[in-house]
């Protein structure tokens, strides 16, 4: 996790606290069906996104009660670590703050008698963020506003961008979903941040609950498989994430997952000698297996 292009999306983490940044685990399981496998199933499946099924399963999950002074107080202490992002504040006044934010963090699960309930808690401030992004855009598509703007966030207009986002455009033209003039890289691009947002505000409870742990099943096979296909990434990076989806997602390879990656670069001989492997670790999968005979004739 030492390449620069993966610090980058711990740094969209870090929206909130200093803040991060997937393949859905398309599982081939064992098949009594015969299924016809072509090259085009050795590369990368398709990131198509079903909006229905991502908001189904967001909304699963709500406390049945909620706590209206522990959320504001939570969310009122992200609004100003946010803020802090900006200018030169004073070390002791971002440790203070960051201090308040962990409270009321833990504040808040004890009222709920869970950490898990952070996202439904923080509701206000991740589609703030994303309505505030698209203030951000329009100003930058019309001219009104530019990127070096947005590093001091000193322009007129962007109190709701410091207070509900921090600095995170910047972030996301590093990652390659955004361009300079506001323009979002591909039509999953806006589902995909919405995704690294609701994942930067799970970070919050990183030290008791794993970030991704938060984010539903379906998020989390969008998550990799939009990092898979994007070109923010170096060939290195998604063998890292190929790691990480084996462990996330269960029914998923890493091996499988790296054949993909090299079949779509081109390395034919890698991909061959990976889908092997996920064939040698997976006995029985005739989808898998059929995948396997095709990539030896690369």
């Amino acid at each position: 996790m030492a390449h620069k292009s993966v610090n980058h999306q711990a740094s969209l983490i870090a929206g909130v606290v200093l803040s991060l940044l997937c393949a859905g685990g398309v599982y081939y399981g064992l098949s009594s069906t015969v299924v016809e496998v072509t090259k085009d199933d050795l590369g990368l499946p398709p990131l198509e996104i079903s909006t229905p099924k991502l908001v189904a399963e967001r909304k699963a999950g709500e406390p049945e009660k909620r706590s209206t002074t522990h959320e504001t107080a939570l969310v009122q202490s992200i609004y100003r670590l946010h803020q802090l992002q900006f200018g030169d504040p004073n070390p002791d006044t971002v440790e203070e703050a960051a201090f308040e934010l962990m409270h009321n963090v833990n504040e808040l699960a004890l009222a709920y008698g869970s950490y898990r309930h952070i996202l439904h808690a923080v509701d206000p401030v991740i589609h703030g963020c994303q309505n505030a992004l698209e203030e951000v855009q329009s100003g930058l598509k019309s001219g009104s506003m530019s990127v070096e703007a947005l590093k001091t966030a000193e322009a007129p207009g962007l109190d709701e961008y410091k207070k509900t986002c921090g600095s995170v455009y910047p972030i996301l033209l590093q990652l390659k979903l955004v361009d300079e003039k506001g323009i979002w890289s591909d039509p999953n691009a806006p589902i995909i941040f919405s995704i690294l947002n609701r994942l930067r505000m799970a970070a919050l409870s990183e030290d008791r609950i794993p970030a991704t742990e938060l984010l539903t099943p379906y998020e989390m096979e969008i998550l990799y498989l939009w990092r898979f296909h994007s070109p923010a990434f170096s060939s290195e990076d998604k063998m890292q994430f190929a790691q990480m989806a084996e462990r996330d997602l269960p029914g998923t390879l890493a091996e499988e997952w790296i054949a993909q990656v090299a079949y779509e670069s081109g390395d034919m001989a890698r991909a061959r000698d990976f889908y092997q492997e996920a064939c040698k670790k997976r006995k029985g999968d005739k989808i898998l297996e059929r995948k396997c005979r095709l990539a030896d004739t690369l």
